[in-house]
């Protein structure tokens, strides 16, 4: 007997059956379909929600590599928004710190590569953190800005002794090594000591440590060998929240 009439016969039988049949039938055939509409109803509405909720950011920051102390991490957010002035029943401050990367090339590294490449395309991104490694990787390839542009001499002042530079000669050759595919065998290498200004050619000031800053290392730890630093994102869009930002975290006024 053809497939088709087969069909027939077992729809018009069902037809026959009972409500209870007929439902049973319905969830042996479409279980799956069924599920999976209503899972995608129910993202769609989580999705309209959150677009309808969602605040512009009134300050937004990555943190690599730097574990949360406590579960939640709020207060940090709340503390630096007060700080900064920001009014949250109109814009939210956030600082994500869910991001991990190693030297070697991983899973992790490339998810947290990707995700930083949309926020910071998005134009969310005000500072990021990070472990020197990454803080150098990040610096050498022009994603932090020039300490000089956001804060005042008398900040960068209070904060000798923990300035992070890049040589902007060494930088240029990197990017170039980078575009030509040859950067594992060009022999250049991050300068073993960041702070030796004197040591480099053309100095850049891109970050701060973030070593003792005891408002920082109340909510967050980088593993016992490693230093976090502070950088501001090229394109921020709140440079004087940056400031004070910095004024708030290093206790620079009070």
């Amino acid at each position: 007997m053809p497939v088709m009439d087969e069909f027939k016969e077992e729809r018009e039988a069902l037809k026959q059956k009972p409500l209870k049949k007929k439902i049973e039938h319905f969830w042996l055939y479409y279980k799956w379909h069924t599920i999976g509409t209503i899972v995608g109803l129910i993202l769609l509405c989580i999705l309209i929600k959150d677009m309808s909720t969602h605040k512009d950011y009134g300050f937004f920051g990555i943190f690599v590599n730097a574990y949360p102390k406590y579960a939640e991490t709020t207060a940090f957010d709340d503390a630096v928004a007060e700080a900064l002035e920001i009014d949250l029943e109109e814009y939210q401050v956030a600082f994500d710190h869910n991001y991990r990367m190693t030297e070697e090339f991983n899973d992790n590294s490339f998810q947290t590569s990707q995700m930083i490449m949309v926020h910071t395309a998005a134009g969310d991104v005000d500072v990021m953190v990070m472990d020197t490694y990454n803080f150098s990787k990040y610096g050498y390839n022009n994603n932090y800005g020039d300490l000089r542009f956001y804060l005042s001499d008398d900040q960068l002042k209070a904060l000798e002794g923990r300035i992070f530079y890049v040589d902007a000669t060494l930088a240029e050759k990197i990017q170039e090594a980078s575009q030509n595919m040859a950067l594992a065998d060009s022999g250049l290498e991050y300068p073993a000591n960041p702070y030796d200004y004197e040591s480099m050619d053309n100095p850049i000031p891109i970050g701060i440590s973030l070593t003792g800053c005891e408002k920082f290392e109340e909510y967050f730890v980088f593993h016992e060998d490693t230093e976090g630093f502070l950088g501001v994102f090229v394109g921020t869009k709140h440079p004087e929240e940056v400031s004070k930002f910095v004024d708030y975290l290093f206790e620079l006024n009070e």
